[in-house]
């Protein structure tokens, strides 16, 4: 019950460049190519194109759900299993078009019911320089700079929760609808809560601003 896909040619568009990867190293993995280095290819718009590394949007957005915090609650399962509570709880669904969940107060008092925790790349970093200040007998003057480091981290991270509200709560929904209507439950969610989908609604009902695009 597998399957296996083999990609024996490389992938062109209209524009014949090739965007798959031009470069490789000895293990077959991708190399970085600058851009000075890689061919230029042209649209019929005449757009300059590069080769290799794929398609770069036209309109660049962040992707949120890339942020320490949202990893460290999925990697814990904050969500899923705040969901699961949730469900058990009779939480009450009459459209998934309609729904909209908007208790925030409630997820984060059930982290802190978790006591949710999850440490940072630059924490780590402190962590590791306090042992080494420790080993080395380092004045306290020293260590406590380090402390007060730590410290702002801390109250970086405590408002993390709050910038990120719209993304959980949206994140939130999506495990709600796969609950309700499994898969095609969590997709038709995730549309109705995408930002590149609504950017891109936008962008295609003006047609002046997308003929600005297409001539860059």
């Amino acid at each position: 019950n597998s399957k296996v896909k083999l990609t024996t040619a490389k992938y062109y568009i209209p524009s014949k460049r090739c965007i798959q990867s031009v470069a490789y190293d000895d293990n077959g993995q991708p190399i970085h190519v600058a851009d000075e280095d890689r061919a230029v290819f042209y649209t019929k718009n005449g757009r300059p194109v590069l080769d290799g590394g794929g398609i770069l949007p036209d309109i660049k957005l962040e992707a949120k759900t890339d942020a320490p915090l949202m990893k460290a609650l999925n990697k814990q399962f904050m969500i899923f299993n705040f969901v699961t509570d949730l469900m058990k709880n009779g939480e009450a669904i009459d459209s998934l078009e309609l729904y909209h969940f908007t208790d925030f107060n409630r997820f984060t008092t059930y982290l802190s019911k978790q006591n949710f925790h999850y440490d940072t790349e630059s924490e780590k970093l402190l962590n590791e320089l306090k042992e080494k200040g420790s080993e080395e007998n380092l004045s306290n003057k020293f260590m406590q700079q380090v402390e007060s480091l730590t410290s702002l981290i801390e109250q970086k991270k405590a408002q993390e929760l709050t910038q990120n509200k719209a993304v959980i709560l949206s994140e939130i929904e999506k495990e709600v609808a796969s609950r309700v209507a499994n898969v095609e439950g969590r997709i038709r969610m995730s549309l109705r809560n995408d930002e590149e989908v609504e950017v891109a609604i936008k962008i295609l009902g003006d047609a002046k601003r997308y003929a600005e695009i297409l001539k860059k």
